[in-house]
């Protein structure tokens, strides 16, 4: 566990491009009643709590798309809906950029917000990805609700949590796979 740790935290990781979305590990323990299994052809972590910031960073118009899609996903409107309001704001934010460009000026704006999950994470073997799976989501109310919808941040977090944890859980496979190579006489695991 403390290995995993070391290898997560500090980790930042970018989510979405348009507005730019970062997601920062900044601590990570098992909850009291956690648990982890381990095996050859599968891990799971069950009860792990991560703190994390999510940073967004755009033009306004950007922000104002992001934010117009968290609202039509409020009144329950398709996605195809949200992601034109998301499509529409960076044609927006294009002719900004291209006015701000020529005054010398590119206006960006950035807003961060303290996010604490619980997940559950499992990996088979074989399998490239960690699953990472959200149980528990508490954020500082106010700063976040002006910015980003409950589901979209939680698929952000998600997101940035299994890319890492796949890098790491691949890193460390490869390392006991070949430590048991190394055991079997006459190279008879390197064919």
């Amino acid at each position: 566990m403390g290995e995993l740790k070391k290898k997560l935290v500090g980790d930042r990781r970018r989510v979405n491009s348009v507005p730019e979305v970062y997601v920062t590990i900044e601590d990570m323990e098992l909850k009291d009643g956690g648990s982890i299994k381990f095996s050859p052809e599968k891990f799971t972590f069950n009860g792990l709590n991560f703190q994390t910031l999510v940073t967004v960073s755009g033009t306004a118009a950007e922000l104002a798309g992001i934010a117009a899609a968290k609202g039509a996903a409020k009144l329950g409107l398709p996605e195809k809906v949200s992601a034109a309001g998301l499509k529409a704001g960076e044609k927006v934010n294009a002719a900004v950029a291209n006015v701000a460009k020529m005054a010398g000026k590119a206006p960006r704006d950035e807003r961060s917000f303290r996010i604490g999950v619980t997940v559950d994470m499992t990996k088979e073997f074989g399998e490239e990805k960690v699953q990472v799976k959200v149980k528990d989501f508490t954020t500082e109310v106010s700063v976040f609700n002006k910015v980003l919808h409950n589901d979209r941040a939680r698929e952000f977090v998600e997101e940035a949590l299994s890319q890492k944890a796949s890098e790491v859980a691949s890193r460390m496979g490869k390392k006991k796979m070949d430590a048991l190579q190394s055991k079997i006489p006459f190279g008879m695991g390197n064919a």
